[in-house]
């Protein structure tokens, strides 16, 4: 309810809101409830190096950019309410700077049952109308590689127990060796 509205005869102030509970008495026309708008947040990672990224979508979804300030690091934008719940939504990222490519996108928070598409040529994601469910806080990762850039491996090479067992034979051998010859 807004600034000037009235509860049986009350006027509240701007801001003000009604709180009922599971007793409280329905007055015909005095409040209807309604289910949240979706949310969406883009987030941007630029690996290789940073730089500013726009995006633009439907359904409400208003132009904004993201500038990342360091190569991997996160960078969300404002969270955005959509106009309308349970209708296809679609988020592009402009061209991207020079030198950069979109490598995926990513979306979570999305309504029960809902999808994304994705297509990387066009830089867009279209949530389909289940994702974009009443009250869903839908959050979307578009990750950037710069040219020539190549992602670190996360894998340390380890050796097996049977591996570990003769290294540290051989060491025992070579340390025996050393100290028989005086070193």
């Amino acid at each position: 309810m807004g600034a000037g509205a009235t509860l049986a005869g009350r006027a509240l102030a701007a801001g003000g809101t009604v709180t009922t509970n599971a007793n409280a008495i329905a007055i015909p026309g005095a409040c209807t409830p309604t289910a949240a708008l979706p949310v969406i947040r883009v987030t941007k990672i630029s690996n290789g190096g940073a730089s500013t990224f726009d995006f633009s979508g439907s359904n409400g979804f208003a132009n904004q950019s993201i500038t990342t300030v360091m190569s991997g690091v996160a960078v969300s934008g404002s969270a955005q309410t959509l106009a309308a719940a349970g209708t296809s939504t679609t988020i592009t990222e402009a061209a991207p700077p020079v030198g950069y490519t979109l490598a995926s996108i990513s979306c979570t928070g999305l309504g029960a049952g809902g999808t994304q598409a994705n297509n990387l040529g066009t830089r867009t994601v279209t949530l389909d109308a289940a994702a974009t469910a009443a009250g869903a806080a839908i959050a979307c990762t578009f990750t950037n590689n710069m040219d020539g850039f190549v992602p670190p491996t996360t894998s340390i090479p380890t050796l097996s127990e049977w591996a570990m067992i003769l290294l540290a034979g051989l060491m025992a051998i070579v340390g025996l060796g050393m100290r028989r010859k005086g070193m």
